[in-house]
């Protein structure tokens, strides 16, 4: 990178050096004479014609404004230290128009054919190298040199910078040979390094955008240098252009170009400060375009319009600097840009002003264009913007691999674990889908002894309803008719509940359907109860009820259950039938106790499990026998169903959403 910068920066400063001071044969004098239009015969051109009613000017200094087509000047030589060897001089001229040229008399060279708008015509070529004899002038009288000049063919547009322009260099034929090869090869080799510097700086970062799109700015830049290149081929190009067509057609390249890098710029800024390209581009964009059509129409317009195009867009980009300084987006290295952007900016204020004639010109035949050197600057300094954010980027990840590298251990052990955990996981997400088909399956099997259907029998209206806790409940209950038409009730509700819970349920239907076609309650309880404990099943019991409903009168006996509610309908009264006892398969020869209650039309018989009496509401509150026996005793004149959904409803609003801890079964039995 230093290389390059060094390289060029001799590009840049060697086009500025002055050439060298080389001592002069002739001079041309600062002050000359002139008149507008054609006069009518060719007195003017003898050194004793009298011009003092002619204008003054000083070289530099041309008549833009009363200019008009047609002309004639006289200027004033002197012999400076000559050689006596040397017998001729030559007098090398650039102008833009056709003239003839006199020397004390005669005529001695012509560019095109000076006249008339009609008889005018132009040279092929801007330049003339005119050679005179100097053995027959006295060299210590002062020369005149008178030039006719026209230039209709050029005004038809009334472009004022058509007006009289000489560039004189005065000296030997060889010398002023070598002058203008020295000055051709100098603009060539500046040409050709600065185009080639561009070019390589385009092509990189077009590359560069190509292997990673996701930074559009290198595109912008590519463009951007692109039109700089283009620019600076023009520019350098006028110097070397000899006929008007390829004149004017490079003044439109180069001001086309210049426009469009101006634009290139700035959207190469807009893409490194913001996130989407901002409205006031497309502004930029038409007002820019504008110019660059005018300028192609115009190519030799006054004014420096785009420059100053060039100035407004400098100062747009520092506003975006200074604008988005705090922002996310900008890339980092924002100062670089701006310190290009001053190059630009003074480069740009110095081509103004040697333009204006603020600033003398820097070489002889022309004025050098500064711009494109500040173009230069201003495309390095992008350049390493945008080489700065590669590198840091490129240093961040080399940090992050360093980091990648001492975790990796660390990774690959989290991953065996995680591994080992999938596999873990694996195996316990097989185990529960296992033990959800046991349960499945468990209750299937509760349901399948559960009766399908409540009996419809002609002497009672009967409502049941059970909700289990988990998955397979322990509560059981059943219905039995006899041949001699008594109905058997029975509730269940096993030791806590899920799997072992239901396998409970199943062994004590399996007994009770053996046994209970037997009369006696108590001896069904005794019989049960010592076959569940030769089971075996440790910890589990069977709480139940039966009652057996003939013909006026229930025979009823429980073993653990909660006791059985009586609604009396001829007294709206509510009795308890208490028989406290055991559970089944804990003691098989406890003395169970059996009940007769004599019913009639309307009473009501409610058995139940614990689930309702012991359920919870937020505050770990027990609802309580008390409040059941006190809504029974309000709904008894209802049916079954109705009488069902109160008592649900009364253990809803008391467990207030609390989910319930045990299995609610409710059986309603009412006489017709």
């Amino acid at each position: 990178m230093i290389r390059m910068i060094t390289i060029v920066l001799i590009f840049i400063l060697f086009p500025l050096q002055l050439p060298a001071q080389e001592q002069k044969l002739l001079e041309v004098l600062p002050e000359y004479r002139y008149s507008i239009g054609l006069p009518e015969n060719d007195a003017w051109v003898q050194p004793d014609f009298d011009d003092s009613d002619w204008a003054v000017k000083r070289q530099g200094d041309f008549p833009f404004d009363e200019w008009q087509g047609a002309g004639v000047f006289r200027f004033t030589l002197k012999f400076e230290t000559m050689d006596s060897t040397i017998s001729a001089i030559s007098l090398a001229i650039t102008a833009r128009g056709a003239l003839d040229v006199y020397l004390n008399g005669k005529k001695i060279g012509a560019l095109g054919t000076p006249g008339d708008a009609v008889n005018e015509r132009l040279p092929e070529r801007f330049h003339q190298l005119m050679t005179f004899s100097v053995d027959k002038l006295d060299r210590e009288l002062p020369l005149t040199l008178a030039i006719r000049y026209t230039n209709h063919g050029l005004r038809t547009a009334e472009w004022k910078n058509f007006a009289p322009i000489f560039y004189f260099s005065t000296g030997t034929a060889e010398k002023l040979h070598q002058k203008r090869l020295k000055f051709v090869r100098g603009i060539t080799a500046n040409q050709m390094a600065l185009l080639s510097i561009c070019l390589a700086f385009a092509l990189l970062h077009f590359l560069m955008y190509l292997f990673y799109r996701e930074l559009i700015s290198n595109l912008f830049y590519a463009l951007v240098t692109l039109f700089a290149a283009l620019n600076i081929y023009a520019e350098l190009q006028l110097h070397l252009t000899t006929g008007f067509p390829e004149h004017f057609l490079t003044m439109q390249i180069a001001h086309f170009s210049f426009i469009f890098f101006a634009l290139g710029l700035l959207l190469f800024i807009y893409s490194i400060n913001y996130f989407r390209i901002p409205r006031q581009f497309y502004g930029f964009a038409i007002l820019g375009s504008g110019i660059a059509i005018w300028l192609w129409w115009r190519p030799l317009a006054e004014g420096n319009i785009h420059f100053w195009f060039l100035l407004i867009v400098i100062l747009e980009v520092l506003r975006t600097f200074i604008a988005t300084r705090n922002s996310e987006k900008p890339l980092q290295g924002g100062w670089i840009i701006a310190l290009g952007a001053g190059g630009l900016i003074l480069a740009a204020v110095l081509q103004i002003a040697i333009s204006t004639g603020l600033l003398p010109r820097l070489w002889e035949f022309s004025s050098f264009p500064a711009p494109y050197y500040g173009m230069l600057i201003l495309m390095i300094s992008m350049s390493i913007v945008l080489a700065r954010y590669f590198a840091t980027l490129n240093k961040d990840l080399s940090v992050q691999l360093v980091a990648v590298k001492e975790l990796s251990e660390k990774n690959l052990a989290q991953e065996r674990q995680a591994r080992k955990e999938a596999i873990e996981r694996e195996r316990l997400e097989a185990e529960n889908e296992r033990k959800t088909r046991e349960l499945e399956q468990a209750r299937q099997l509760q349901l399948s002894m559960l009766p399908k259907t409540v009996p419809d029998h002609p002497h009672w209206d009967i409502e049941v309803y059970m909700e289990t806790a988990t998955e397979v409940g322990g509560d059981y209950y059943d219905f039995y008719l006899d041949k001699d038409g008594t109905l058997t009730v029975t509730v269940g509700d096993a030791t806590g509940h899920g799997l072992q819970a239901g396998i409970m349920v199943a062994a004590t239907k399996s007994l009770y359907n053996a046994l209970l076609r037997n009369d006696g309650i108590t001896d069904i309880f005794r019989q049960t109860s010592a076959a569940l404990k030769a089971m075996g099943l440790k910890g589990m019991f069977m709480a139940s009820t039966i009652a057996k409903f003939a013909e006026k009168e229930m025979r009823v006996s429980a073993a653990g259950m909660p006791f059985t509610l009586v609604y009396e309908a001829a007294t709206n009264s509510v009795k308890p039938v208490q028989l406290k006892a055991m559970p089944l398969g804990n003691f098989p020869n406890f003395p169970y106790k059996e009940e007769s209650v004599t019913f009639n039309r309307g009473d009501v018989f409610v058995f139940m499990s614990d689930g309702l009496p012991e359920m919870f509401n937020n505050a770990d509150e027990m609802l309580g026998e008390n409040p059941i026996e006190k809504l029974l005793q309000e709904i008894g004149d209802s049916d079954a169903k109705s009488i069902i959904s109160a008592l649900v409803k009364l253990g809803n609003d008391w467990a207030n959403g609390r989910p319930q801890d045990d299995d609610v079964t409710l059986l309603v039995m009412k006489a017709k």
